[in-house]
């Protein structure tokens, strides 16, 4: 397999037509609490993948460094053939990586709708945009959404993603440093890192948990609480959420379970506030 990572990236891009129909299945969605979409997904390949490739779980390797790798790139081609899966090779090779890393995952949009209908959402702060979900969730919605990053690698593609939608609007600054006083909203949602089980291209690590929880989780969840009008929602893991309540956090009020696409299964929560 002499495939390139530019296939790779490649392979999840749309046709103009393709990237139309796409955005009209999104503003056309419908949601119920119980219906599960990949409604939304292809437009955040289609912008973010070469983004997403360059990010890894914590110990193991991005794909971007296993094909500049020949050794990593041999083992990948070797896992990938033995999965026997049917599609393109660039396609084969992305999924092998993703299952043999444990997947860098992003928000779906049909989560963010849901919890933007639940709970009356007009006016959105998210302070860690990451790769767009709750952006588009918000473009189906029809609601003012104001996302916070750091990655400026990001920037020209939330710039084309969005490029004709006014209701969006993107803070490329640290969380923590933005004045959320001067900001104008009523719900907030979120998933921040989880804590350094994903690496991202323009991120370090956390020194420990008190690195983590004392000096950014906690400070922005209260910030959050501070100035929002509304509800705050963080998608966090059960297992972040216990190291939470283990810094005698206050509890959240409510629960909302992320369901895995193909399964049904809960993988993780969103806590509210």
């Amino acid at each position: 397999m002499n495939t390139t990572i530019q296939e790779v990236i490649n392979h999840k891009k749309l046709t103009t037509e393709q990237l139309a129909k796409e955005w009209k299945k999104l503003t056309n969605y419908k949601s119920t609490p119980d219906k599960m979409s990949f409604v939304g997904n292809n437009i955040i390949y289609h912008y973010c993948l070469e983004h997403l490739i360059k990010c890894r779980r914590h110990k193991k390797l991005s794909l971007v460094e296993i094909f500049e790798n020949p050794i990593e790139k041999e083992k990948l081609v070797e896992q990938t053939e033995k999965r026997g899966r049917t599609g393109s090779i660039a396609n084969r090779l992305f999924e092998c990586w993703r299952i043999n890393s444990g997947s860098i995952t992003f928000f779906k949009p049909c989560e963010a709708i849901k919890m933007y209908k639940r709970y009356g959402a007009t006016k959105v702060l998210d302070p860690t945009a990451g790769w767009g979900g709750r952006a588009l969730g918000a473009v189906n919605c029809g609601i003012e959404y104001i996302g916070i990053d750091t990655n400026l690698e990001l920037k020209p593609a939330y710039d084309n993603m969005f490029k004709d939608k006014d209701n969006i609007k993107m803070i490329w600054e640290s969380c923590l440093e933005v004045d959320f006083s001067k900001l104008d909203f009523d719900f907030v949602l979120t998933s921040p890192p989880y804590e350094n089980i994903e690496e991202y291209e323009h991120m370090g690590l956390w020194k420990n948990d008190d690195d983590f929880y004392k000096n950014f989780l906690i400070p922005l969840i209260d910030k959050c609480r501070k100035y929002c009008k509304g509800k705050v929602c963080f998608n966090i893991s059960p297992q972040m959420y216990k190291k939470l309540m283990k810094y005698e956090y206050q509890e959240a009020s409510d629960t909302h379970a992320l369901k895995e696409q193909k399964n049904g299964k809960v993988s993780d929560l969103i806590y509210v506030w």
